[in-house]
């Protein structure tokens, strides 16, 4: 299975997902390009929140329930 499809299924499965969260689970050094070719696919995924913690700034990409 390909890493677009590992980050498609977890965020079909309600999970939120950063860029360290791709690269440990999936192996995927550019999850942004990913989502792209997702969004290119036709997948309503938003565009990332972003956070901050401790200082350092972070985005979150998850996607909406009904997807």
């Amino acid at each position: 299975m390909s890493q677009t499809n590992d980050i498609l299924n977890a965020l079909r499965h309600g999970d939120r997902l950063t860029v360290l969260d791709c690269f440990v689970r999936f192996g995927c050094n550019n999850p942004a390009k990913a989502i792209n070719v997702l969004r290119r696919a036709g997948w309503p995924i938003p565009p990332a929140k972003f956070y901050a913690e401790n200082g350092h700034r972070f985005g979150v990409w998850e996607m909406d329930e009904e997807a």
